[in-house]
């Protein structure tokens, strides 16, 4: 099965990175100014609240571990097939997750 993303796709005010309407997956590509930013935890709860799952990389790990960031997106887009948790999806070659993604609850 194909999936298609689009690039900075608006959201409510909000744009995502990149983003599979069918899927409902939203990939957010974040440096470092995202590890703990209060923007960001609102900005995530509305787009849980729109029932997306998000999934976010480090831009480091994009660059470094693309193998293991395709792994990573490819086992999140499969997952999500099965269930609606939006709990993550990690590598072991890739950083730690931002440490508010790794459980907050689906909406």
């Amino acid at each position: 099965m194909g999936f298609k993303f689009r690039r900075q796709f608006p959201v409510g005010n909000y744009i995502a990175d990149f983003i599979c309407l069918e899927a409902r997956l939203i990939i957010e590509a974040d440096g470092s100014q995202h590890a703990e930013s209060p923007r960001d935890l609102t900005r995530d709860t509305y787009l849980r609240a729109q029932n997306f799952h998000l999934l976010r990389l480090w831009n480091n790990d994009i660059l470094a571990s693309p193998d293991a960031v395709a792994e990573t997106i490819w086992a999140t887009l499969h997952r999500g097939q099965q269930t609606h948790a939006d709990t993550p999806c990690h590598h072991p070659r890739l950083s730690s997750w931002p440490p508010h993604q790794r459980s907050l609850p689906h909406a």
